[in-house]
Parts: structure tokens; sequence; C-alpha cells
């Protein structure tokens, strides 16, 4: 089932240069907030291009979109997050497609993402629906992650911590100042992750 609302956003920053690794973030709405601070916070360590999209990874859109910008350039690591959107589909099928998705990839080192808490306290029957699915899906992300030994960088954990004060009242996005804890978090994650390679 689509959105009423569907979009994608990307940007590849300087995609001709090869004097430093590069590396993809993909992710939702969450991604694309932090995606700038992220890039300031890695400027001269790599090239950070993103490419961030409302469609679930159920949807042929989806797999043919990320997989094609995945494998438009040669990535030294992929930030990998979406577990936002499509509500509705079923926990087995989240793990089939984001499997399908994550196979596909040719880079040389992946990063599995939590996705970040909904906190909706005007509306804590649907939060507590939205709990449910995010709490399976990234008991699924972290298993994932262990299993094909890739590193976790765990937003969920993360984003329990984060005030309202730092947060927007619809519940899933965030104030610039809680975009920047959460793009403080991704910048260690993607540093620890670019010296691991280096060092094999």
């Amino acid at each position: 089932m689509k959105e009423d609302f569907e979009w994608i956003r990307s940007w590849t920053d300087l995609s001709n240069n090869e004097d430093l690794p590069r590396i993809l973030l993909i992710g939702d709405s969450i991604t694309e907030g932090y995606q700038e601070l992220v890039r300031n916070g890695l400027k001269g360590v790599c090239y950070v291009d993103y490419i961030a999209t409302s469609y679930p990874v159920n949807r042929t859109m989806y797999q043919n979109l990320i997989t094609s910008i995945a494998n438009d350039s040669t990535y030294d690591l992929i930030h990998f997050n979406h577990g936002l959107h499509g509500f509705e589909m079923s926990l087995e099928d989240y793990k089939a497609y984001i499997n399908k998705v994550i196979s596909s990839f040719r880079c040389k080192s992946i990063i599995m993402v939590t996705s970040t808490r909904v906190n909706l306290p005007n509306t804590y029957d649907e939060d507590l629906k939205w709990g449910k699915v995010l709490k399976d899906r990234n008991m699924f992300i972290k298993t994932y992650a262990l299993e094909n030994n890739f590193i976790l960088d765990d937003l969920f954990e993360l984003s329990q911590k984060i005030e309202n004060k730092d947060r927007l009242t619809d519940g899933f996005h965030y104030q610039r100042s809680g975009y920047e804890i959460l793009a403080n978090q991704v910048v260690k994650s993607v540093k620890m992750a670019l010296a691991k390679s280096l060092t094999k």
C-alpha cells in the first residue's frame, strides 16, 4: 500500500572524486534530517552520499531505487536504516525484503541501523502499536547484523534518551538539536567502521 504522499530525496557528493572513502546513508526522513550534519562531521574523512525515501522495503519501487543507487558508485560503507514506513507489513515480509535489498549491495562494509523511537503522547494507543512494530523490527536488525558480522548502530537506544524539547510534536521527527544527537553517533559509527575496514 502506498502512503498518501511518497517522496525521494538524494545527493551524491563530488561523485567523481576518489581521494577519500565514499559512504552511502540509506534511510527515511530521519536520515534526511541528519544527513547534512553527518556530512559536516565527516568532512575530510570521507564523501557522504545519501538516499532517503518514504517507500517501504516491500515495494518494487524501493528495491529498484535503493539497489540502483547503492551500486551506481563504489562505496566503502553503507549505513542502512529503514523501519518507519510500511506499517502494515508483516514482520516476515520485512525480514525477507531487508535481506533481499542488503544482499544486492556490492559495498565493502555495512552498518545496520535500528529505527528511532516513535513518541506520540497524545495518541498513546497508536504509540503502543508502533512500539510493537519497532520492537520486532529492531530485534531483527540486531540479530541480522550479528549473524552477518555487520556493525550495529543502535539509534533506537539513543533516541530513547532524547528529550521532548529536542523533538517535534508529530512523534517521529526532531528539532535540529535532536538530529545533532543522532548525527554525532552516526559519525562515530562511520569512523569506527572505516577504521576497522582499513585494518583488514
